[in-house]
């Protein structure tokens, strides 16, 4: 008689990695960058109050650029867990479940977190951009975990 091995399949899943939270706030971060976005912000509002005789148009101007660089100025957390992306601003949240991502990108301590599925001109716009630091690691491995198979690329 002859013994055959006995098999066994297990269809668990591995354990979900445990949670990660981000802080970005690049104006302490990289105060050289956000240095460089503040002047160049108030040229360009120069240039403008200049071309248009208006110094109301220029503050105007400069107004408008910073609001569109407030992730430059304000402290943003994130919360990466199990239920997907939580963004905590000036106490707001939002939160952006894991089904709204495709794919992931990485370079260096950034993942670009992308939440269209093909490539477009806005893609830029609306991803989330994480700079993971020291849980970097941690980070990927939760990205790996919680997003499709294959939905990386590096």
């Amino acid at each position: 008689m002859s013994e055959s091995p006995e098999f066994s399949i297990s269809t668990a899943r591995p354990i979900p990695p445990t949670p990660v939270r981000l802080v970005q706030w690049p104006l302490v971060r990289e105060p050289g960058t956000a240095f460089w976005i503040l002047a160049a912000s108030a040229g360009f509002s120069v240039l403008a109050a200049r071309a248009i005789d208006s110094l109301l148009a220029g503050c105007f101007c400069l107004v408008a650029l910073w609001v569109c660089a407030w992730r430059c100025w304000l402290p943003i957390r994130y919360d990466l867990g199990p239920a997907g992306v939580t963004q905590r601003t000036l106490g707001r949240q939002l939160l952006l479940p894991w089904s709204q991502f495709f794919r992931y990108e990485v370079s260096g301590d950034l993942i670009l977190l992308i939440r269209d599925a093909e490539n477009s001109p806005l893609v830029p716009f609306r991803a989330i951009y994480l700079h993971s630091g020291s849980q970097h690691e941690e980070t990927l491995a939760l990205l790996e975990y919680y997003l499709p198979s294959g939905a990386s690329a590096r």
